[in-house]
């Protein structure tokens, strides 16, 4: 069974209060805005990607993967989105993609979890307009998509301004796993 991993344990919300509360500071300290974020809502895998996980097509371990911001002109579809082509079009524009950094695929007793890095996305010559975060690999041929997740429970658009960053802070328990 696969699932979205969305809870946090006490100490782990404890830990990231006081890291906002301390980066908030520093920002201040530094004359600079403070931008930063979380998923809103869970990720949401594709279908796809479930299948050519199955076989063989996408690596985990050694694959890269990447993350684009989306703007709301894309509507989600986990049966017939599979390929970067299928959002690419609506990628934000003034963002750019990015390369997930240390991602993991780990177990732990019977459960399999996805992991990564937080990621930070910029905007540059503008502001950059999203709804959405898209992550996908970028190692196969036509890029499969791997999950989604809305950036504002509304759904609204969420902008960054021009030379300002958004940081996806990612559960610390990982994107999704497998039990």
């Amino acid at each position: 069974m696969l699932q979205i991993i969305e809870r946090e344990h006490p100490i782990e919300a404890i830990e990231a209060a006081l890291r906002e509360r301390l980066e908030r500071k520093l920002c201040a300290a530094l004359g600079v805005p403070y931008i930063a974020g979380a998923t809103v809502g869970a990720w949401t895998v594709f279908g796809s990607f479930i299948e050519k996980v199955g076989n063989k097509l996408i690596d985990l371990d050694t694959d890269t993967f990447k993350a684009l911001l989306v703007t709301s002109s894309w509507t989600p579809n986990t049966s017939t989105d599979d390929e970067l082509a299928d959002v690419s079009g609506n990628q934000a524009a003034n963002s750019v993609t990015v390369t997930i950094t240390t991602p993991t695929w780990t177990r732990s007793g019977a459960t399999t979890t996805f992991d990564a890095d937080d990621i930070t996305f910029s905007a540059s010559g503008g502001n950059a307009v999203a709804r959405y975060c898209v992550i996908y690999d970028d190692t196969p041929a036509g890029d499969p998509l791997v999950c989604y997740c809305l950036l504002d429970t509304a759904p609204a658009n969420v902008t960054i301004l021009s030379g300002d960053s958004l940081i996806i802070q990612l559960n610390a328990s990982g994107i999704l796993s497998a039990a």
